[in-house]
Order: C-alpha cells, then sequence, then structure tokens
C-alpha cells in the first residue's frame, strides 16, 4: 500500500506530544495528549531488499487529548510502498495514564491503551491492547519505561505478545537521545536507536537507525510529530 495515500491523515486525524510525546519513537510513552490539544506523528523508514529493492514503510499515528490523563488516537500502519505487508491496518483506540508516585526527584506514571479497527487488505479485525509503567530520575533527565503488548496479525503480522523496553535522556532543551525496543520476531519486533530534536514546542523530529531483532540489515527511520 502506499504511504501517499494515507498522508491525508496528517489534516483529519490529530495528537498531542506537549509536555512529553505520545510515542517514544516507536513503542507508547506513558505521556497522553494534553486536553484539547491534537497532534500528528509520520514515521518513515528506508532500506533495501534483495526481493522488493529499494523500499520505504512507515505509519501514521494522531490522538487528541480527552482529559489530563485520557486521549484517543488513530492510526494507519505498515503504510509500504511495496506489496510485501498483507497486514496494512487502521486502528482506533485509547490511551490511559495513571500517576504512581511524584516528588521532587522521581517520577512514576503507569498507562493502558487500546486500539483496534479493519485490515485494510482484507485480514482479521487488527487490535493491539498494552500497558506499561515508567520512571523519571528527573535530577538524571532520564526516563525508563517498561510494559506489555499484545497484538494480533493485522497489527504485528503474527498472534502474539511483546514485551517493550523504553530509555529517553534529555540532553538540552532541545536534544534527547532515545532508545526503544519490541521483543520477537514479529513486524515491529526492533530497536530503535534516535536522536529527537525539537526545535519549537509545537514540532519534534527524530533520526535515528531501526534495527529488526531477525535479520541483519536495519534502515534509516525519521519521525515528525506536530502539535496543533
Amino acid at each position: 500500500m502506499n504511504i501517499m495515500h494515507f498522508l491525508v491523515f496528517l489534516f483529519f486525524l490529530s495528537g498531542g506530544m506537549a509536555k512529553g510525546q505520545s510515542l517514544i519513537v516507536g513503542i507508547p510513552s506513558s505521556d497522553v495528549t494534553p486536553k484539547d490539544k491534537k497532534a500528528i506523528a509520520f514515521e518513515l523508514q528506508s532500506d533495501k531488499s534483495k526481493k522488493f529493492g529499494d523500499q520505504l514503510s512507515g505509519f501514521v499515528f494522531s490522538t487528541y487529548g480527552v482529559s489530563d490523563s485520557l486521549e484517543v488516537g488513530a492510526s494507519v500502519l505498515n503504510l509500504s510502498n511495496t506489496s510485501r505487508n498483507s497486514n496494512d491496518s487502521l486502528i482506533l483506540g485509547y490511551k490511559k495514564n495513571f500517576n504512581l508516585k511524584e516528588s521532587s526527584s522521581v517520577k512514576f506514571v503507569g498507562a493502558i491503551g487500546q486500539m483496534a479497527g479493519p485490515s485494510l487488505v482484507g485480514e482479521a479485525l487488527a487490535h493491539w491492547h498494552y500497558a506499561l509503567v515508567s520512571q523519571e530520575l528527573r535530577a538524571l533527565s532520564l526516563r525508563f519505561t517498561q510494559g506489555l503488548s499484545y497484538a494480533n496479525r493485522s497489527v504485528y503480522g503474527q498472534n502474539v505478545p511483546s514485551i517493550m523496553l523504553g530509555l529517553e535522556h534529555r540532553w538540552t532543551d532541545k536534544w534527547m537521545g532515545v532508545i526503544d525496543w519490541y521483543s520477537g520476531d514479529h513486524d515491529y519486533a526492533a530497536a530503535i536507536y534516535a536522536i529527537q530534536y525539537r526545535p519549537v514546542h509545537a514540532l519534534l523530529a527524530f533520526l535515528g537507525w531501526k534495527q529488526p531483532n531477525y535479520k541483519s540489515t536495519g534502515s534509516v527511520m525519521t519521525e515528525i510529530a506536530y502539535e496543533f
């Protein structure tokens, strides 16, 4: 499925990345979109394949802040300029977070989320479920995230559970180093090593390397997130 067919979602679906972002890079974060805010995230990967040649793939992810602790979202997954994917899907859902502990030095937040929707290539109803917790160490400008995720083949390409891990290290007000990872050998099973740049409050840009767990060839990835 051609990525360009869905760029219209950049204008009609929305989500928030204000004080934090709804995604770390590829996995969910413990943040939710600020109330009444909107933003959009678009990820694009480029690599080479013996079978498909030069290929692009990615997703569009969008959310809206319903309250201070609840966001709703929509995502078009597994977009590609080849016909290699059999799990392109459109999913709708929510994320709810919970403050577990907060002080001047640490902050612990939990979050749960679910998304579901139609396969765009005639597969089964797509669905994705996750739960996670994050620990922010403010003196070190570090945040760790750990979680569990389950999705079916219309999302992951397999019906499998997965572990999610994330690390965010803020360097300055504009720059941050980010790593996140899904376990397993499904379509999203990979580590992403990226640098985040926020030139202005409403805009985030990522540049990194995505290394799948199940093959030696990785790919350059970029992600743009915009709040409005």
